[in-house]
């Protein structure tokens, strides 16, 4: 018979907390570069040939008052310059700056270390039981939130937006 389950031993506390200690590492090794978490990140998500607006804020899970805010900051940096689609005039682009490419390849290559770091504190096998899950984690959010919604509540979208960090130098 299981004993009733720790509030802090619930798999959402401890995403949670493994989260937020990975995003205070990446804080604290970015303080002299200027870099954040939130920045790395953003700057891994804009590939080399640009990216809409509207596909980074679903990507990075940012409200468009965040994201606006932040590319504000990078634009005023010189890390980041928005264009106008030449397809679609409507639509406005973001690029990274030589500036941005450079603070990219720092990011990229934090991140890279971590997570080699990360593989070698376990097995293979861990490892692939590791990604798998938290690949699965996305789609299970929104079947249970499906199954679990009021009924005066819209349901989430079941597809999520595709989270690739770019980690190309």
């Amino acid at each position: 018979m299981r004993k009733q389950t720790d509030d802090k031993l619930t798999a959402c506390f401890q995403v949670k907390t493994a989260w937020h200690a990975i995003f205070r590492m990446y804080n604290q090794l970015g303080l002299g570069k200027n870099i954040n978490s939130s920045t790395g990140f953003l700057l891994l998500n804009v590939p080399k040939n640009g990216v809409a607006v509207t596909h980074l804020g679903p990507t990075l899970g940012l409200s468009s008052r965040s994201l606006s805010r932040s590319l504000n900051n990078l634009e005023e940096k010189g890390w980041i310059e928005r264009r106008a689609d030449p397809q679609d005039k409507r639509m406005v682009r973001v690029f990274l700056t030589p500036l941005g490419l450079r603070c990219r390849k720092e990011a990229s290559q934090t991140v890279k270390a971590f997570h080699r770091f990360l593989q070698s504190k376990w097995s293979p096998e861990q490892w692939e039981l590791l990604q798998n899950m938290l690949k699965q984690m996305p789609e299970l959010t929104t079947v249970f939130w499906a199954e679990h919604a009021p009924s005066h509540q819209n349901i989430l979208p079941s597809k999520s937006a595709t989270y690739e960090l770019s980690l190309e130098n």
